[in-house]
């Protein structure tokens, strides 16, 4: 003889609560806690992706030299954080990076430009032979 319950199913189980392991009930706000810690482990590093583009811009702006280093060093600080799993802005890192070295690239060439035409100058001097032969090699729309 089969026993079944209403429309063919089995017969249900014994009522209760499952046996499981009691490990005791988690303190108040414990989920809370461990994501929020979670939370701040994952974001305590993107700082320096930001800062890295902050200083990426303000190398164009501000400070050049000093400005696009900063860029450099904190962009590849925030890639580091960013392959580590404790930042998650790898691009803000990435665009300081970029900027961080054409604003040394650039300020590097403006300087390079700056002593060669001061070399140049220094070298024409007064002669008025040069300046003569400047002048007249010059375009009239100048």
């Amino acid at each position: 003889m089969n026993a079944t319950g209403p429309a063919g199913y089995p017969p249900p189980g014994p009522y209760g609560k499952p046996p499981q392991a009691d490990y005791g009930p988690l303190p108040y706000g414990a989920y809370n806690q461990a994501w929020a810690q979670a939370q701040l482990n994952a974001q305590s590093k993107n700082g320096l992706g930001v800062a890295a583009l902050i200083c990426g811009i303000g190398g164009f702006i501000l400070v050049p030299l000093l400005a696009s280093i900063a860029a450099v060093i904190l962009g590849h600080l925030g890639l580091k954080a960013a392959e580590e799993g404790l930042a998650d802005n790898r691009s803000f890192s990435v665009a300081g990076l970029v900027l961080g070295y054409v604003g040394i690239a650039l300020t590097v060439l403006t300087v390079a430009v700056v002593v060669v035409l001061l070399a140049i100058g220094i070298a024409i001097g007064d002669n008025p032979e040069v300046i003569g032969a400047i002048w007249q090699a010059t375009p009239a729309f100048l």
